[in-house]
């Protein structure tokens, strides 16, 4: 499966609740071959379409690969408990790799090894505006993409080995969408795509330390 992370992500917005297939499309749909989220995991039989109503649920193949990735995070948080084995790869940067936490207010970018960090924080040139919602517009309270501000934050982290981004709502798949069209070299060492509320950076840096190293036990020995 390709873009496993963001089928994934996928699912676990859809296990939440059913969400009217209209919202679906929307926000997952794509006419990029090199991003088909929606369209794969329809194919692999994740989705389930109830006609009826017109919701979208995951099916129970999808809820086993939920599961699966769900226990495996456990494994590896309970094997990161008992003394972590995290091994850096420097670069002559010092830094192999990097988190980004992004909204569309901010972004911070944390590179950092076991024994350093080093934070930035990207701003858009313009500032963000509420949005207000008015009942049966077109896009109503959509926040429009900014390019110039993802771009920013991904010449930023360009030099990274590997990378997680995270955040609160839909800014990073946003940011990974803008990668994949704008900066494939860099979408390609992206590990993960996670949802995470709003962390301080210390909190941030504690939790990509974790998922480096827990993502590292399940990689095959060689």
């Amino acid at each position: 499966m390709t873009n496993e992370a963001l089928t994934v992500q996928l699912l676990e917005w859809l296990n939440d609740e059913p969400r009217p297939y209209a919202d679906v499309l929307d926000a997952w749909h794509t006419t990029c071959p090199r991003l088909s989220i929606w369209e794969d995991a329809c194919g692999d039989g994740f989705i389930d379409y109830a006609a009826a109503t017109r919701l979208v649920s995951v099916s129970a193949k999808g809820a086993s690969l939920l599961a699966q990735r769900r226990a495996a995070r456990v494994r590896c948080t309970a094997a990161y408990t008992e003394g972590s084995l995290y091994e850096e790869r420097a670069t002559p940067m010092g830094h192999y790799h990097c988190v980004v936490w992004i909204d569309h207010r901010e972004a911070h970018v944390i590179h950092f090894n076991p024994d350093d960090a080093e934070t930035s924080v990207i701003h858009p040139k313009s500032k963000h505006e509420h949005l207000h919602h008015k009942h049966g517009a077109v896009g109503a309270g959509r926040t429009p993409e900014d390019h110039a501000y993802y771009q920013n934050v991904a010449d930023a982290i360009k030099d990274a080995g590997e990378l997680l981004i995270v955040g609160p709502a839909a800014a990073k798949l946003e940011f990974f969408k803008h990668l994949q069209a704008h900066a494939p070299a860099v979408a390609a060492r992206v590990v993960s795509v996670e949802t995470v509320d709003h962390p301080t950076d210390g909190e941030l840096l504690r939790f990509a330390r974790r998922h480096f190293d827990a993502d590292d036990r399940m990689r095959p020995q060689t």
